[in-house]
């Protein structure tokens, strides 16, 4: 199920205060149950949380995005009755990104500029370190925030996997499609990059879960393959 609703509200949802306030108002409508957990901001208009709720006896697992828009928020819910959300997760995000509007020209939930130059701001914010993986341990695929750290954490599982081939069968038959396995990896990133390319400096969100599983099968997938070659080839 998908809903989506636009309101004509002033306060942004980038105000702690107008998301309390959204929130009450949707657990006030036909929404029974309404319960939400691990809001985030989703870029600069956006925030988004994982939901659960119950509509006409049935209950429902989700996620909602609220996005600030000229002249009020929009808000998408999209929910399934299966016990997890987790197969629709990037279905949800592709119709967020989808999404044409024309943004705020002013966010009300700011406070007004101080007397101080803004470079002065700009400077007493620490820089996010690059994400930069030395290994592929469930604990560095965790560490993710941004679809740019996905594809950073993708490139190194391909690398470790080419890498471990390599060393593998040198001297074996194997050895020789080394290349091909290379062109193979090279030709599947690309793919990855085509589908996030436009978003590396957004945040994950809801995404976040089924991307980091996504990559530890994928990590645990190749290095079976070469667990398992490794068998033929002794």
């Amino acid at each position: 199920m998908l809903l989506g609703l636009f309101s004509e509200v002033s306060p942004s949802i980038r105000s702690e205060n107008a998301r309390t306030e959204y929130l009450s108002g949707i657990k006030k409508g036909s929404l029974k149950n309404f319960t939400e957990k691990d809001g985030q901001e989703i870029g600069d208009d956006a925030y988004g949380w994982n939901v659960s709720y119950e509509l006409n006896e049935a209950s429902y697992n989700g996620a909602m995005i609220v996005v600030n828009v000229k002249g009020g928020i929009l808000q998408f819910i999209m929910g399934t009755t299966d016990q997890t959300f987790e197969t629709y997760r990037d279905a949800f995000n592709a119709i967020y990104q989808s999404l044409k509007y024309s943004p705020r020209s002013t966010d009300t939930s700011q406070p007004e500029a101080s007397s101080q130059p803004a470079a002065s701001t700009e400077q007493s914010k620490p820089e996010k370190a690059t994400f930069s993986p030395t290994d592929t341990s469930d604990a560095t695929i965790e560490a993710i925030s941004t679809y740019c750290d996905y594809l950073t954490m993708t490139q190194k599982i391909i690398d470790e996997y080419l890498v471990n081939y390599e060393n593998a069968f040198r001297g074996t038959y194997l050895e020789s499609s080394l290349s091909e396995q290379r062109s193979e990896y090279a030709a599947a990133f690309d793919e990855q990059k085509k589908l996030y390319g436009n978003m590396t400096k957004q945040k994950l969100s809801i995404t976040k879960s089924s991307l980091v599983d996504y990559l530890k099968t994928y990590r645990d997938t190749l290095n079976d393959y070469i667990n398992r070659m490794k068998a033929l080839v002794q």
